[in-house]
């Protein structure tokens, strides 16, 4: 029995460590993101997309990723350190299937018709308890809405949820991010 402690104890410290750089890595990967304005598009390690309708997604990546949805959408948050086209971070996350994950905090209804094998049952919530909005309804469709993607194929949940960390510790944690750390 104090052997299997010993080894909980020595692999979470191992495990602590090893997630520390690797947040620590990822930072540099994100530094892009402080000169989106400037930054060449050949130059980047991400995609930007603006989204006015359910058809714009269609241009998002559909495999395994990281995005951040960015909007002009009134909020308390107005210090950000990234702004793109007057646009902050809302929302930051990650999945499988990015695609259908955008679809599903951004045009809930059409998403909730053709989830296409996917279900998510939480999702970006402006409004309390309400999970995801539709964009191309009031009073969303007066805003502005781009969706950051990097692509991160073949990578684990523990990898992309060291992504969303490693935002969160430059960037600050967008206003409507609100999921709940889990420790090492």
């Amino acid at each position: 029995m104090n052997n299997t402690k010993n080894i909980i104890k020595s692999s979470n410290e191992k495990l602590i460590k090893l997630k520390s750089k690797i947040i620590d890595d990822i930072k540099y990967v994100l530094k892009d993101l402080e000169h989106i304005n400037y930054t060449k598009s050949e130059n980047k390690n991400y995609k930007i997309s603006k989204i006015t309708s359910f058809d714009d997604t269609d241009n998002i990546m559909y495999g395994i990723g990281f995005y951040i949805i960015l909007s002009n959408y009134p909020s308390t948050d107005k210090t950000h350190k990234i702004i793109y086209n007057q646009c902050r971070p809302i929302y930051r996350g990650h999945g499988t299937l990015v695609k259908q994950r955008i679809r599903s905090h951004l045009f809930k209804k059409c998403y909730d018709l053709d989830k296409k094998g996917t279900t998510y049952s939480v999702c970006m919530k402006i409004e309390p308890k309400i999970n995801g909005i539709n964009i191309n309804e009031e009073p969303y469709k007066n805003y502005e809405w781009y969706v950051i993607t990097f692509p991160l194929t073949n990578s684990t949940k523990f990898l992309r949820e060291c992504y969303e960390e490693s935002f969160d510790i430059n960037y600050d944690t967008p206003i409507f991010s609100r999921d709940k750390k889990i420790k090492v």
